[in-house]
């Protein structure tokens, strides 16, 4: 008798975010090898998507379709029963999963720990909690993301650190120029423009860094920059350039275009926006918190201080260093490139399998 692992994909209503990609690379990547996994392990998958995506990743997994009113009754279906159910963050707004016979969850971060404070800061905890607390088995994405959590939840599940992936963005077809940037002439920040990801830093860095350099491209959802974030930004007009959401071809041009990347961010489980840079030979100039130093290795740049005029002595030195070196945009790529999907993949599809025996 086939055995079947159903996933959560609900992300995939959100806009391009983390989730969002990690969602569709594991989809993309099981719907590969689905036929293969059928035949050699008698595994059968299947995606719980929004309305309208079932399909998205081929024809050879199964579906359900659900929307937010399902949330509280879809485990009532008849056809629910699953042997391994992956929830596959641990900001899963879906009822627990009791009818199957492991519950795997995939931890991202903690981060609303350091970036939260009093009520927001226990609504949140408890909400985690009550995900992560009823897993039999956890993922997380980095080692980083893994000793975060377990310093502020007491854990017994057994559990295993499987790293995302980046996509090589150099080896991709389509690169969509975005309008009014020239190549090879602009600083790059691509992001959820939340708070934690400092991005009031990188504007006022401009201050201090030399016109060659050219402007501050800030890329992803402006919709959540804070009010000061657009004021900083507006006041800077000839340093600053905000093109908000981007397509994916835009993005890959972006980042194979920059004369740099930059992420300063306080709370990161993985950091892929500095990788996808980073596999385009781009430098990347990250903070030394919490995961970035984990996945940038000694191929990225880093901050010796999150001060707007350190950071922008630190970009300037960083990039004299990387011109003058004819194998650091090689670097970049190697360090990239080590974490890939379809390794992701396999060791998911390698933890399903050890669940399952």
């Amino acid at each position: 008798m086939s055995r079947l692992v159903t996933i959560e994909a609900y992300a995939l209503r959100l806009p391009y975010c983390g989730f969002v990609e990690f969602v569709t690379q594991l989809g993309r990547g099981i719907a590969r090898r689905s036929r293969e996994l059928a035949e050699d392990y008698d595994l059968r998958f299947r995606f719980v998507v929004p309305k309208g995506k079932a399909g998205v990743f081929g024809p050879d997994v199964d579906y359900i379709e659900v929307t937010d009113a399902d949330k509280a009754s879809i485990e009532k279906r008849p056809d629910w029963q699953s042997d391994i159910y992956h929830v596959p963050t641990q900001y899963s707004t879906f009822r627990h999963m009791r009818r199957c016979r492991a519950k795997l969850v995939t931890v991202h971060d903690v981060n609303f720990v350091h970036n939260k404070h009093g009520l927001s800061l226990l609504l949140n905890w408890l909400r985690v909690r009550s995900r992560i607390t009823s897993a039999d088995y956890l993922a997380f994405i980095s080692r980083y993301a893994m000793a975060d959590t377990l310093a502020h939840y007491k854990l017994s599940a057994p559990r295993r650190v499987i790293y995302n992936g980046v996509a090589d963005t150099m080896a991709a077809h389509e690169a969509t120029p975005v309008d009014g940037l020239e190549a090879g002439h602009f600083l790059l920040h691509l992001s959820n423009m939340q708070p934690n990801k400092n991005v009031d830093l990188l504007v006022q860095m401009t201050d201090y860094l030399p016109e060659s350099l050219g402007p501050l491209v800030l890329a992803g959802a402006w919709a959540h920059a804070s009010d000061r974030l657009r004021r900083l930004a507006t006041e800077r007009p000839d340093r600053v350039i905000v093109v908000g959401s981007v397509s994916e071809s835009q993005k890959i041009w972006l980042y194979r275009s920059c004369r740099a990347f930059l992420f300063p961010s306080q709370c990161e489980g993985f950091g892929l926006p500095p990788l996808e840079a980073m596999s385009a030979g781009r430098p990347a100039f990250l903070s030394g918190l919490t995961s970035l130093p984990e996945v940038g290795g000694d191929a990225a740049y880093y901050f010796h201080t999150l001060e707007p005029e350190s950071m922008a002595a630190d970009v300037v030195s960083g990039l004299a260093r990387f011109d003058a070196d004819p194998y650091a945009a090689a670097r970049c790529r190697t360090q990239a490139l080590q974490f890939n999907w379809d390794q992701c993949v396999d060791g998911y599809i390698q933890y399903y399998r050890d669940i399952l025996s």
